[in-house]
């Protein structure tokens, strides 16, 4: 099914376009994807105004509606090619620093249960911290 909203006159109307005709009522969610972003509309039907059909074998119904409602999500697309960087090194008693060598691009996410700063270098990543009085873990992710 397609849909459209527009108006007629000071009417709000949704015109539907499907194989067979609708009969839509009462609160209505629709949901178009795209490759940049998703589209969801919200609206109330108040009533069908009219149908139609094509040569084509298309049907069309259009409602008067109110209290719609657009939402559109844009994004970025993630490539299924994309293959996260993980590294786990540990961090033992009197250490201030950990130092991963990686030149990988991309978000880093850094996995550690104590306060830190991050220093990114062009071919190594610094985790550094307040002397540890246990060895803990320390994982890096780059997206």
């Amino acid at each position: 099914m397609t849909y459209t909203f527009g108006y007629e006159g000071t009417t709000e109307t949704l015109k539907t376009k499907d194989i067979q005709h609708t009969n839509l009522s009462g609160s209505c969610n629709f949901r178009s994807e795209y490759p940049d972003s998703n589209i969801s509309d919200t609206c109330f039907v108040v009533k069908k105004i009219r149908t139609a059909e094509d040569s084509e074998g298309n049907c069309y119904d259009w409602y008067e509606i109110k209290g719609h409602y657009r939402n559109i999500d844009y994004f970025t697309p993630v490539k299924d090619e994309v293959i996260p960087y993980t590294e786990t090194k540990t961090a033992y008693i009197g250490d201030t620093e950990v130092t991963f060598m990686t030149d990988k691009p991309g978000n880093l996410t850094v996995f550690f249960p104590y306060n830190y700063t991050v220093e990114r270098m062009t071919d190594r990543i610094t985790v550094s911290f307040d002397e540890l009085e246990e060895v803990t873990d320390i994982t890096i992710s780059i997206l």
